[in-house]
């Protein structure tokens, strides 16, 4: 009986799994943009560099040549190099489109080169292949004219060209090589041969066996790295599963990743994406992965981004690498000096008068109103006081009484417990208070109704770093006649946020996560001015008072933000929040979230490429749109994990039952510690040293 074949056999479905370009709207549009980011970036970006370097007699038989940049990672005189290779099933697409990972590549002071070859019809796929063999004999061969190191030659393949670069590690006569990244491939041509590209291609069946990677061994020994789309055609899946499977007892450095949110075509964009795992990928291939890590990834887009000035403002241990400051963020250089002037200073010599001298009475709406600038509120409308819990339970209370004869209060039964916690005690002292749990009683659309007073929601949920689509949001809550309160914990100085933009009516937040302000550090709150008339403080305190020192037996609240104080500000801790507002000042919040996203990114990326029986499992939205500044994984045994890390030098947290959370904090952590930590972690999972961890610190902080 015959074995029945791995891959769809009707001609119709075959060809289909064929053809990625069914999977996008236009490939004519991802050529146009590889062909516009094959552009020079800036004038005379690509002044070096050779083009139409000839490696054999064919017009077709020609590379580009693009030299690293010289004040990079070494003073070396060579340099490794990334060979790519480009696919079009053989017969289409020339080395011009893919010059766009030059300059990105180069940064990392390693050479680039783009390979053009003869196609299909003209060539045979046997004469294809040994076009890119002889190109790569070439470059080493010519590696001292053109300052090669000819020990760190590493290929990069997408799709045919992914193929080709297979073909040339298996050849017997291949140079030595550094490592290989296999981008959407095709490896076993049986099915190719069968389908409608074999019309160019011309392969006999024979010809299709002999030039299957999948069923040669490797004869040049380095690491090899297989990624695809997790939006490909299941072919190209089921070829990438294949070729791993055939090779990796060959090579025990060989990875397989699947690329979330990524088809065919969009993938190649990480090759110019710095901090991507494609792109470090690529670069690891030509100088090792022990170079990356040592020499920080990668110098010139890695660490020398554009918040480095910033990085060198927080104080970070050597030996640690930070991935918590979603808990705690760093110690800004500045602060201990700024706590020490106001200790020494301005209360043991100013003593009482630094209330006017040094404007302690006027700081909480200062410091206000530079927290206001990084989540979109105009000044006069924000204020720094008391903690999260006790401004939540102000603006609730104030908001029942906006809205008189309304008494339902709406969270989330996923939300932050100390704010439901606070929701609760208003329901127990307020007679009438009902409170609603999104998700235990109901959605958010079946719970508002004309009895709701005030909806309160996390922007970014604590455990998973989902977050919400506060615009969306919001317009729906006042739609329904309630009032909006957003609580901002895990979102200032993380994403952006733009409170006056949405429209929102009230929101809380703390300084001591992202806004670096240090533990215990006093929170903020926010009250549109619109609501300044009719909002009304429940803890009347004498410093919300509209005349504080006059001191009158009667309440009579400030007419402005002012009123939403209670008792005497924490001037020492406010010192300390002013020396991170500093820092914070200068800050392009597009720039910041852009990072994020991209850390976090790479991070997932690289923890999804580990071993999958390692079994973490991913908690937070793939998407970084739809995400903080946090990435959390679950596993079962996350706490030990978790120690495991901190033992290491890699700090992040956990929450219960299973959340390893990993926090991304642009303005201190680069794109190398977060590759570093990936590794750590490989290690502890491969050598199961979390196994052995004190299981226990009596405490039960994490």
């Amino acid at each position: 009986m015959k074995e029945k074949a791995p891959y769809p056999t009707d001609q119709e479905t075959l060809d289909a799994e064929y053809s990625p370009s069914r999977m996008v709207e236009s490939l004519d549009d991802y050529l146009e943009e590889y062909a516009a980011c094959s552009q020079p970036p800036s004038p005379g970006a690509f002044k070096n560099a050779q083009f139409g370097l000839k490696y054999g007699p064919h017009k077709r038989q020609v590379l580009d040549f693009f030299p690293a940049q010289s004040n990079g990672l070494g003073a070396q005189p060579r340099k490794p190099l990334v060979v790519f290779i480009h696919g079009g099933f053989w017969s289409a697409l020339d080395g011009t489109l893919f010059r766009f990972p030059a300059p990105y590549v180069n940064e990392a002071d390693v050479h680039y080169a783009a390979l053009t070859y003869r196609l299909a019809p003209e060539a045979t796929i046997t004469g294809i292949v040994e076009d890119v063999r002889t190109a790569i004999r070439w470059l080493a061969e010519n590696a001292q004219d053109l300052g090669i190191d000819p020990d760190g030659i590493a290929l990069v393949g997408h799709s045919a060209g992914a193929h080709l670069a297979a073909m040339v590690i298996a050849d017997e006569n291949a140079p030595q090589l550094a490592g290989a990244l296999l981008i959407s491939g095709v490896y076993d041509l049986d099915p190719v041969q069968k389908s409608y590209v074999n019309n160019d291609a011309k392969m006999s069946e024979t010809e299709a066996k002999a030039l299957s990677p999948n069923l040669l061994a490797p004869k040049a020994r380095c690491p090899v790295h297989i990624c695809v789309g997790d939006i490909e055609p299941e072919e190209f899946k089921r070829q990438s599963q294949l070729m791993f499977d055939a090779w990796q007892p060959h090579c025990p450095d060989m990875t397989l990743q699947v690329m979330g949110e990524k088809n065919h075509f969009d993938i190649l964009f990480g090759l110019m994406a710095p901090g991507s795992s494609l792109l470090l990928r690529a670069i690891e291939c030509a100088v090792g992965r022990k170079c990356v890590t040592d020499q920080c990834a990668m110098h010139g887009y890695v660490e020398a981004d554009m918040f480095a000035r910033e990085r060198a403002m927080f104080q970070m241990p050597d030996d640690v690498i930070y991935l918590d400051g979603n808990s705690l963020g760093a110690l800004p250089k500045a602060a201990p000096a700024r706590v020490a002037q106001v200790v020494e200073k301005e209360w043991g010599d100013g003593l009482i008068r630094s209330w006017g001298d040094a404007d302690w009475y006027g700081t909480p709406l200062a410091l206000g109103d530079k927290i206001g600038r990084l989540v979109g509120a105009a000044p006069g409308q924000t204020a720094v006081t008391d903690s999260i819990s006790v401004n939540l339970f102000k603006l609730v209370c104030s908001a029942l009484e906006m809205r008189p004869g309304r008494r339902t209060l709406i969270t989330e039964e996923n939300n932050f417990p100390s704010d439901i916690y606070v929701l609760q005690g208003i329901e127990r002292f307020w007679p009438g208070v009902d409170l609603k749990l999104v998700g235990r009683d109901g959605t958010l659309d079946e719970l508002l109704d004309d009895t709701v007073a005030a909806v309160v929601l996390t922007g970014v949920d604590f455990k998973t770093g989902a977050n919400h689509n506060m615009a969306a949001v919001t317009e729906q809550v006042q739609a329904a006649g309630a009032l909006m309160i957003w609580d901002l914990a895990h979102s200032a100085g993380a994403v952006q946020v733009d409170l006056d933009g949405i429209g929102t009516d009230m929101a809380v937040g703390c300084t001591y996560k992202y806004l670096n302000a240090g533990p215990g550090a006093p929170a903020f709150l926010y009250v549109a001015e619109r609501h300044h008339a009719a909002a009304q403080n429940p803890i009347s305190g004498w410093f919300g008072h509209k005349d504080p020192f006059a001191f009158s037996t009667d309440y009579e609240p400030a007419d402005n933000i002012r009123q939403f104080l209670a008792g005497t500000p924490p001037i020492v801790s406010l010192a300390a929040l002013e020396a991170s507002l500093d820092i914070w000042e200068g800050v392009h919040m597009p720039s910041l979230r852009a990072k994020s996203m991209s850390m976090g990114d790479l991070f997932i990326e690289m923890v999804e490429a580990l071993d999958p029986a390692y079994g973490f499992k991913l908690a937070s939205p793939r998407r970084a749109d739809k995400r903080g500044s946090q990435v959390s994984f679950r596993h079962p045994d996350g706490l030990a994990i978790m120690r495991a890390l901190i033992e290491r030098g890699v700090i992040g947290d956990f929450r219960a039952p299973d959340i390893l959370r990993f926090g991304f904090t642009p303005l201190t952590l680069s794109y190398s510690e977060v590759w570093q930590a990936v590794q750590i972690l490989d290690d502890i999972m491969k050598n199961e040293t979390w196994r052995t961890v004190q299981q226990d610190r009596g405490h039960g902080v994490t």
